[in-house]
């Protein structure tokens, strides 16, 4: 088993090298699709694969063309890391025009891909804040803090449709998971304990018949421990 092993690696090195050195080819998505299935080592190619990939992602494309190669670029691995902003760089230019579900989606693969986070936040501001459901935007408010905890675009997000007291009702029929998932980010961004935490809190006092208890008891416990409620 460790002989096959080694083997396996010595073959996806060679292969990565010799897809970096003929990343000038044209190449075309199905073959970038087929390439990202590949146990490859990506430190070696990514870069390479960034640059011949820029003829595919030129020209006038709609919003989320390239949200499946996203997907994948995100999700093959340690390494992928220009391929995927190449990729991302460019859904991020046409989020404007994507509907609710694709912009939400393009913005959680980054997040998950730990890619391009500054300019997802910064792009939570019209036309696409608005457009978001608000339980998207509450679970990516958490997520984003994580990495970006004083984020002023963030902070501006969160201060236009979530701390708003007229939002009280609607941020109330967000899932638990997704409210609690805030208040547990409050922990680690002042910023989101300063605008979020107070909406998450009403909002639970409006839908605690429907909360799991155990979400409750650890809303509750975050709630105590903060200074800002």
């Amino acid at each position: 088993a460790e002989v096959k092993k080694v083997a396996a690696k010595s073959v996806a090195k060679l292969a990565s090298v010799r897809l970096a050195a003929g990343a000038g080819e044209k190449m075309t998505q199905a073959i970038l699709e087929e390439v990202l299935g590949m146990p490859l080592e990506w430190k070696v190619c990514s870069e390479k694969l960034a640059e011949a990939v820029k003829p595919l992602l030129e020209g006038s494309q709609a919003a989320g063309s390239h949200l499946a190669l996203l997907r994948k670029a995100a999700a093959a691995g340690a390494g992928t890391g220009p391929l995927t902003e190449a990729i991302a760089t460019k859904e991020l230019k046409t989020l404007n025009l994507a509907s609710r579900e694709t912009a939400a989606e393009i913005l959680t693969v980054l997040v998950d891909a730990g890619v391009l986070l500054r300019e997802a936040c910064a792009s939570l501001r019209e036309p696409v804040l608005s457009r978001l459901a608000l339980r998207d935007l509450v679970r990516l408010s958490a997520r984003l803090a994580e990495h970006r905890p004083s984020d002023d675009n963030l902070r501006a997000a969160i201060d236009a449709r979530i701390k708003p007291a007229v939002m009280g009702l609607e941020l109330s029929k967000v899932p638990a998971a997704d409210l609690l998932l805030l208040a547990e980010a409050a922990q680690k961004s002042a910023m989101v304990e300063e605008t979020a935490l107070d909406a998450v809190a009403g909002a639970a006092s409006l839908s605690a018949e429907h909360w799991p208890p155990a979400d409750l008891v650890k809303l509750c416990a975050l709630l105590a421990r903060s200074k800002a409620c």
